[in-house]
């Protein structure tokens, strides 16, 4: 067998085919945490503010918390989040291969991405508060 009928074997493989189905949840994956980065914790508050109707039931308000945990809990909260793209980018992909449609697809991928987003405030707030 020849080189290229190898490397041909390897991209039809269904692991490679795979990978390629979830090509947006990987951009959004590299989007999201190059944001994480440079936007120094803000974009990590508007995930708090997008959860904020569940967290903040059991938790203080922002304006409570002070140490020297906010600024690591805002920032770590904001690397690991995009993580949460390829967890959704596979979902979708499982569903789409149960032929679930479109609109029920994205609501998921959505769900997906707001619980990765309360899961870990829940997590940070919860070390802190709980």
């Amino acid at each position: 067998m020849s080189a290229p009928d190898i490397i041909q074997r390897f991209f039809r493989s269904p692991l490679v085919s795979r990978f390629a189905a979830m090509r947006r949840s990987r951009w959004a994956f590299g989007i999201a945490l190059a944001l994480a980065f440079l936007s120094l914790g803000a974009y990590s508050m508007l995930l708090y503010w997008a959860t904020w109707p569940v967290v903040g039931v059991w938790f203080p308000p922002m304006d409570d918390w002070s140490g020297d945990w906010v600024w690591g809990a805002i920032t770590g909260v904001a690397m690991v989040w995009p993580v949460g793209f390829l967890a959704a980018g596979y979902l979708n992909q499982i569903l789409l291969a149960r032929n679930v449609s479109a609109a029920r697809r994205r609501t998921a991928y959505a769900v997906v991405l707001w619980g990765c987003a309360a899961l870990l405030w829940f997590m940070v707030l919860a070390d802190q508060f709980g």
